[in-house]
């Protein structure tokens, strides 16, 4: 009889980014949601971070500025799988 070999996935590191339309919303609540959606698909929440947007950018819908932060902190902690929290186009994904 043949032996199964357990093999043990590494989780992956998950950075979160909020996208907020409305002063109005609460951040905090909207980032726990998040977080709890991403857990329990099975990833480490690593960061957070999160944007007003006032004006969506087609290209990368927070803006460059930001994108560029989210990549340092990202090769910084290692992280390997950013959840949006927002509909991407083609484009911004």
């Amino acid at each position: 009889m043949k032996k199964l070999e357990e093999t043990k996935k590494e989780r992956e590191k998950a950075f979160l980014v909020g996208v907020i339309k409305s002063n109005k919303q609460d951040v905090e609540a909207e980032l726990a949601e998040l977080t709890r959606l991403v857990e329990t698909a099975g990833a480490d929440v690593v960061a957070q971070t999160y944007q007003l947007i006032r004006e969506v950018t087609p290209a990368t819908l927070i803006g460059s500025g930001k994108v560029e932060e989210i990549k340092e902190i990202i090769t910084e902690l290692g992280a390997n799988l950013v959840v949006v929290d927002a509909n991407l186009s083609g484009s911004q994904q």
